[in-house]
């Protein structure tokens, strides 16, 4: 009996990624990923503890990235039914930018320093470079955040009333760019829980058991996650994101890099810190639709 693609053995152990199989060329997908699996293979082998701190701190990123995609999803809804379209822009654009921030941060092809914190032009980049030419996806997901944050930048600093469109069907109509993106985020999200499973499938395949690290190897861990968790702005001003850092240790226990969408679980989701409310009103935000999307369109939850 011929052996099951790696793809094909993920989708027949855990279920099929549906979104992806509804729009994207079968063959070029199970081209990316195999070249993928292979990759993590020889990177996960090695059985480093540095290596494998670092990508279960990818993992866990990835995990939080596409919990504020939906976030910002989610939001862009509630802002559209309220009449706020100004502030639907932002939302939107976020969402994309979330989404596809995960992908590469789950990417072997990526160096973790490099794509942790990522601008607009690198991204586009890299997911024209990395996806979209190899057919992974196709050329509307990078238009679409082109037009976004083109939109964004628009109400961010002119806040347009009127205008001739010179370029673009859908600019300055945010009703059509939402609806574009409510098609490719399922996709988005799909692609990152598939790269996702690629790695845990690599490691069950090279290692084939959780890590168990020392207290030797426990300060220079520590360095790696506190360098993730730290983030500098400009003049002095600094941050330290301990629930960052308690988590990134808490998913260390595992011992090995798992599916993103097993790690969304309460504790991720409440690092998710906007659009707390009074569940018991009836209008507005409710942060239980970021679970309800998830478990929709990728199984988390």
């Amino acid at each position: 009996m011929a052996k099951l693609s790696i793809l094909k053995q993920i989708e027949k152990d855990y279920g099929e990624f549906s979104a992806i199989r509804d729009s994207r060329p079968s063959d070029k997908v199970a081209r990316f990923s195999r070249a993928q699996y292979e990759k993590l293979e020889r990177i996960l082998g090695v059985n480093d503890p540095i290596v494998t701190a670092e990508w279960i701190a990818r993992h866990y990123l990835a995990s939080k990235k596409i919990s504020l995609a939906v976030l910002y999803f989610t939001q862009s809804e509630t802002l559209l039914s309220q009449g706020m379209k100004n502030l639907s822009f932002y939302a939107c654009y976020y969402s994309l930018f979330s989404a596809l921030s995960a992908n590469v941060l789950l990417n072997t092809d990526f160096q973790l320093e490099k794509v942790r914190e990522i601008s607009h032009s690198a991204l586009a980049r890299d997911i024209e470079n990395y996806y979209v030419r190899i057919g992974v996806y196709d050329e509307e997901v990078v238009r679409l955040l082109d037009e976004l944050r083109f939109c964004r930048e628009l109400y961010s600093y002119h806040l347009p009333i009127s205008g001739d469109v010179i370029h673009g069907e859908t600019i300055l109509d945010v009703d059509r760019l939402h609806d574009r993106l409510g098609k490719i985020l399922p996709v988005c999200l799909q692609v990152s829980d598939m790269q996702s499973y690629l790695s845990y499938y690599a490691w069950e395949s090279a290692v084939g058991r959780p890590y168990d690290f020392s207290a030797q190897q426990v300060p220079e861990i520590d360095e790696l996650f506190w360098s993730i968790v730290t983030r500098n702005g400009t003049s002095s001003l600094s941050h330290q994101d301990r629930g960052d850092y308690y988590l990134l240790a808490y998913f260390l226990k595992s011992g090995q890099p798992i599916p993103i969408t097993w790690l969304i679980n309460e504790k991720v989701l409440e690092e998710v810190e906007c659009g707390w409310g009074d569940e018991s009103e009836p209008a507005g935000y409710h942060i239980g639709s970021i679970a309800h999307y998830l478990a929709k369109v990728t199984g988390a939850l």
